[in-house]
């Protein structure tokens, strides 16, 4: 009866373990509007990469657009960037970008919002939009300032937290980009299943080899 009750809670902390895991994935910007067909680097439609972990219901974004390329800030309804996942009750936090100068930006008005509205020129379906606005905080080697125009040309990175989302399903993510010349939409293309992060099953790993020893010597005794 011991070895039963002992196999049991092993099963148990790994299901338990393996629904708590992170999942970590890495999308490519590269299904533009018409707008930007061709326009990417060395005319690859490719405009950067998005960074995606989830963990514990929050979810982490880092968009980094390649050279010469930027997220649009003074955006009003129609996203600076967006998203479609699974949750509900979605919150935003720790927004903080990157300019063309690598200065610290902070939004001090992103707005986030659910609609199924499409967005004007946008690739793909997304229910969730981000609007950086223009008021930011600036920061670098001397000191912060706070500017209330907006970022010229743009962010060449941008991360954000988002609370309430429960899966990476279908994960579909678009920045606004813009360029000298150009404007336009840019969204991810299908990726495949998100994968465990190595931490965390190196943790799930490490303690379910724990709980086998403790149980093998409670048999040897």
């Amino acid at each position: 009866m011991k070895r039963v009750r002992v196999i049991t809670l092993l099963v148990t902390l790994a299901v338990l373990a393996m629904g708590a895991q992170a999942v970590a994935d890495d999308f490519t910007l590269n299904v533009p509007s018409s707008a930007l067909v061709n326009k990417g680097t060395n005319g690859t439609n490719t405009f950067g990469t998005v960074s995606v972990t989830l963990s514990g219901g929050v979810m982490h974004v880092v968009f980094t657009l390649d050279p010469n390329y930027y997220v649009k800030t003074n955006t009003s309804g129609q996203g600076s960037a967006g998203f479609q996942v699974t949750g509900a009750g979605f919150a935003l936090s720790n927004i903080t970008g990157t300019d063309s100068e690598g200065n610290t930006l902070t939004p001090l008005a992103a707005t986030i919002s659910t609609s199924t509205i499409p967005v004007p020129g946008a690739i793909g379906s997304y229910n969730v939009l981000i609007d950086l606005g223009t008021p930011m905080t600036k920061c670098n080697k001397n000191g912060c300032t706070t500017t209330t125009s907006a970022v010229q040309p743009g962010l060449r990175t941008l991360s954000f937290d988002v609370t309430g989302v429960t899966a990476l399903d279908p994960a579909m993510f678009f920045a606004h980009v813009v360029a000298p010349g150009i404007t336009g939409y840019v969204g991810t293309s299908t990726n495949s299943i998100p994968t465990p992060e190595p931490a965390s099953l190196f943790l799930m790993g490490t303690g379910l080899l724990g709980f086998g020893r403790m149980a093998r010597n409670r048999f040897r005794k």
